[in-house]
């Protein structure tokens, strides 16, 4: 969803300045002018993709064409799945909600799908923080803004009208933390004796969290359903489908 489809503030407004001088509101057009009143009204009536949204769809493609899969690893995405369950027992202990419990369902319609963590009166997404540093604790807004776009596809899915990103700062479960450990000794270049079993429980202290009071380790953004931003979805989908075609169409 990121990028501007058509036409930029600036354009849509020189768009209008020419159009304007064009019918009578100023002095003739020069044939430079001309030429970019043309350019203007064919991107603005012929919408594209961002640049962005293209890579994306070539890089879905040849997954889908070839059967292959982009393999990488993430240690953060790892502790994620490893901690999810009791990010969301977390959760739902600090905000008093009982007998809240992972949903299981996937959800689909003609343009999107997803499987939302939490289903109550709203939706609930939890996101384990990597660390204290990484957590938001003291944040007014999102630091991940682009968080808005799932809330509002898993609203569009099930028809709930306000939604939630819960980030929750939750131990790191041990064979990750001595993974850690044991990459940060070898990029340290250090020797064995200088790791020290008090330094050795120093740096664990980086990945646990229990002494923190369980009310400051949760923090959420609440999100509330916007049509226009259902329509955009709509709209970003249906190009990113004329261009699979437009891809096809010259593979063929």
């Amino acid at each position: 969803m990121a990028g501007k489809i058509g036409l930029t503030d600036i354009q849509q407004s020189k768009l209008v300045e020419l159009e304007t001088r064009k019918n009578g509101g100023g002095k003739p057009l020069t044939p430079n002018m001309e030429n970019e009143l043309s350019l203007l009204i064919k991107k603005r009536d012929n919408p594209e993709l961002p640049q962005g949204a293209k890579s994306y769809v070539k890089e879905w493609l040849k997954k889908q064409l070839f059967f292959r899969k982009k393999e990488w690893k993430s240690v953060v995405i790892e502790k994620g799945l490893a901690v999810e369950d009791d990010a969301i027992a977390l959760m739902a202990e600090v905000y008093g909600l009982e007998g809240i419990k992972k949903n299981e369902e996937r959800f689909e319609n003609d343009y999107i799908q997803g499987t939302p963590d939490v289903i109550c009166d709203i939706i609930r997404d939890t996101k384990s923080s990597w660390d204290l540093f990484t957590f938001p604790m003291f944040d007014d807004e999102n630091p991940n803004p682009d968080y808005e776009w799932q809330m509002q596809g898993y609203m569009i899915l099930t028809g709930k009208k306000k939604a939630s990103i819960d980030y929750v700062l939750i131990d790191t479960p041990f064979p990750i933390i001595q993974q850690e450990l044991k990459k940060l000794y070898y990029q340290s270049g250090g020797t064995a004796e200088e790791w020290t079993p008090e330094k050795y429980d120093y740096l664990v202290t980086n990945y646990q969290f229990n002494d923190i009071p369980k009310e400051y380790r949760v923090k959420s953004f609440e999100y509330l359903y916007e049509s226009e931003k259902e329509q955009q979805i709509i709209e970003r989908v249906e190009l990113c489908r004329k261009y699979v075609d437009t891809i096809l169409s010259k593979i063929n």
